[in-house]
């Protein structure tokens, strides 16, 4: 065997870094989510432990709702902004927030967004085995901590 064929035959030993499953461009399957009539568009990428987050959302008056973090897997506050525009581009609200993600194993995830001091809401997020489809449970955590479950959120990855 000559050096070329022996270096191919270790390369191809080698297993390439598989990507995390979240990375992706997922899409709102609004059938799939209780029918609510808009769009939503999550772009994440995952690189290493570190998540970078674009959230789109467009409602059929015109709203739009853009949402961005990057935050790392490791329990601590990150900062999140939200934009609103109204259906007119006229006018527009920016919220500064904060999120806390955390990795429960290499498909199932959370995050923890914080208004004011405190957990508002928490989506707790998991992806298919198939790669496919992302699952997100809505909980809404009161004052007291009480969590509801309030919807799920089925995506579509593109």
């Amino acid at each position: 065997m000559n050096i070329i064929a022996l270096a191919g035959t270790v390369l191809l030993g080698i297993a390439a870094p598989s990507e995390d499953p979240y990375t992706g461009t997922w899409t709102l399957d609004v059938a799939a989510s209780g029918g609510e009539s808009r769009t939503q568009t999550l772009t994440i990428q995952i690189d290493g432990n570190q998540e970078s987050y674009v959230s789109e959302i467009v409602w059929p008056d015109g709203r739009r709702q853009v949402t961005r973090y990057v935050a790392i897997y490791d329990g601590a506050e990150y900062p999140s902004e939200t934009v609103i525009e109204d259906g007119n581009g006229a006018r527009s609200v920016r919220r500064d927030d904060a999120v806390i993600l955390k990795k429960i194993d290499e498909r199932t995830r959370e995050r923890h967004w914080k208004q004011g001091g405190r957990v508002v809401r928490i989506l707790r997020r998991v992806v298919s085995r198939d790669g496919r489809t992302l699952g997100s449970q809505v909980v809404l955590v009161d004052e007291a901590g009480k969590e509801t479950v309030t919807s799920t959120l089925v995506f579509a990855k593109r």
